[in-house]
């Protein structure tokens, strides 16, 4: 689903950033731009990464506040509950399965991941569905690792 930010530059490409540019989009002039949020930014943000960002507890709760007040709170949940998956000991294969369950359950389904409004564009979709084996794959109770880690 994501990829972690510290791993390589590489895995990084597989995050879904693609944005799908709307007819009305495309005709926006690019002076409608609106940096005006980044001016009002404070100097000691500017330099600021995504993984400053989700080490410091303080900014990342301001973050997620942020993203709640946008309808954007479960793509960093998401993100958390695979970086925590991933954290797992791969010897604790009962709290693995829990995890990998949860994670099914919550992102794995058309109401988000594979859903219309999902953070991944359908290559994305196709491409964590073979990862994972198919369909018939993702509905078992516990997905493969595999599927979970793309």
């Amino acid at each position: 689903l994501h990829d972690a930010i510290f791993f390589t530059d590489e895995s990084l490409n597989l995050l879904p950033t693609q944005l799908t540019i709307t007819p009305e989009a495309e005709e926006l002039e690019e002076s409608q731009y609106d940096d005006t949020g980044l001016a009002k930014l404070p100097d000691q943000f500017k330099k600021w990464t995504f993984d400053m960002l989700v080490h410091n507890r303080l900014e990342l709760e301001h973050f997620r506040k942020f993203l709640a007040d946008n309808f954007a709170s479960i793509d960093l949940q998401c993100w958390m509950d695979i970086e925590a998956f991933r954290r797992l000991s791969h010897l604790d294969n009962a709290k693995r399965d829990d995890k990998a369950k949860d994670i099914k359950s919550k992102y794995l389904n058309k109401k988000y991941f594979f859903g219309p409004n999902s953070p991944a564009t359908k290559e994305q979709q196709n491409k964590v569905m073979e990862a994972g084996g198919g369909w018939g794959k993702i509905l078992q109770d516990r997905p493969p690792t595999t599927l979970l880690l793309e």
